[in-house]
């Protein structure tokens, strides 16, 4: 890792365009930057063989989460 680690909690005025600037979808019920795990299961399943990049990226992220 290089650079700055996180290690308080972000806000934001807009958690939907986060959400979406982040993982490219917007949840409908977003409480204080929380994000209910089902739905990004939903959402985001294992990428297949041949899953686009943006694809990958954005599995990885949500995986992290």
């Amino acid at each position: 890792m290089d650079g700055s680690v996180l290690t308080k909690s972000a806000q934001s005025a807009d958690w939907g365009a986060t959400c979406y600037d982040l993982l490219g979808a917007i949840l409908d019920n977003i409480y204080r930057g929380q994000i209910e795990i089902g739905w990004l299961r939903d959402i985001f399943p294992e990428p297949e063989d041949d899953s686009t990049e943006l694809e990958r990226i954005r599995y990885a992220q949500v995986y992290i989460l």
